[in-house]
């Protein structure tokens, strides 16, 4: 859990000693000293130190919308580079997961890590035009969004 802490646990009107921060979020004290020297304020310089929740839970929610990195409609995350990146070649490979969402499969052009992304099967247009997708998998993905009336469990019954 690097560096993502669940703010809403936090209440805002009471005063939160460094063990109890520790406790809530399950850190190390040496952790909420250093957010000391990185901006968190101390309702005042007498010990034990004190933080107001409110200013403890802005501080983290703060610190968390700065780390976030937003992917453009033809970019994945890539976890491994940790940031957003195109597929190599923009190519990219489509399943279909249920009958509203499609997983996109492709490779990090920088890392050649494997890429994946979870879309509305309403983009699929807008997908089609952005990456480049074998032209027999388009064909397959637009049939196997309806589900299949066959049953083979019948066939194998009878024999």
């Amino acid at each position: 859990m690097r560096g993502r802490f669940n703010t809403s646990h936090i209440r805002r009107n009471y005063s939160y000693t460094v063990p109890e921060i520790c406790r809530l979020f399950g850190i190390h004290k040496n952790t909420v000293r250093d957010w000391f020297r990185k901006g968190l304020k101390k309702t005042d310089a007498q010990r034990p130190c004190l933080v107001h929740g409110e200013i403890l839970k802005d501080f983290l929610n703060e610190r968390q919308q700065s780390r976030r990195k937003k992917c453009a409609s033809d970019q994945f995350y890539c976890f491994r580079c940790r940031m957003p990146r195109r597929t190599m070649g923009n190519l990219a490979d489509i399943e279909p997961r249920t009958k509203k969402t499609v997983m996109l499969t492709g490779l990090c052009e920088a890392c050649e890590a494997p890429l994946r992304k979870v879309q509305s099967a309403k983009a699929l247009p807008v997908i089609f035009q952005t990456f480049d997708i074998p032209r027999q998998q388009q064909e397959d993905i637009r049939e196997s969004l309806s589900p299949s009336l066959n049953c083979y469990l019948e066939n194998e019954s009878q024999r």
